[in-house]
């Protein structure tokens, strides 16, 4: 649980959820960022179809990560399908893979990361 600004915040460790195991630094405390989600209501301001089929989630939820990178506009178009070599629970949470700028991005289905891909299109 977070709270920021009087406003509790479920946070899921994304590393724990994927089971990867942490890196051992020798330091203790790796660094830590939050990455909160907007709710289904301030989704379906922006957009409707996404709120209700993407969004599931009614209270705040956010993700804990290791690092932070750019945000990328993603055409639907050209999410790939996940790769058929990748297994284990991480695979579960995989909704496809980009290819941009040479590298392949790993696209994230976050509802069944937040254990509610069954709720999404209610």
């Amino acid at each position: 649980m977070l709270n920021i600004r009087g406003r509790v915040i479920t946070l899921f460790d994304l590393k724990s959820r994927l089971c990867w195991s942490k890196p051992d630094t020798g330091e203790g405390r790796v660094k830590q960022y939050n990455v909160i989600m907007k709710t289904r209501d301030e989704v379906l301001k922006i957009d409707h179809e996404l709120a209700m089929t993407k969004c599931p989630w009614e209270d705040p939820v956010g993700l804990a990560v290791d690092q932070l990178g750019d945000v990328r506009d993603i055409v639907d178009d050209n999410i790939l399908p996940p790769p058929a070599n990748l297994t284990g629970i991480a695979a579960d949470f995989v909704h496809g893979v980009v290819e941009f700028e040479r590298n392949l991005l790993i696209i994230l289905d976050v509802a069944t990361v937040l254990g509610l891909n069954n709720q999404a299109s209610s």
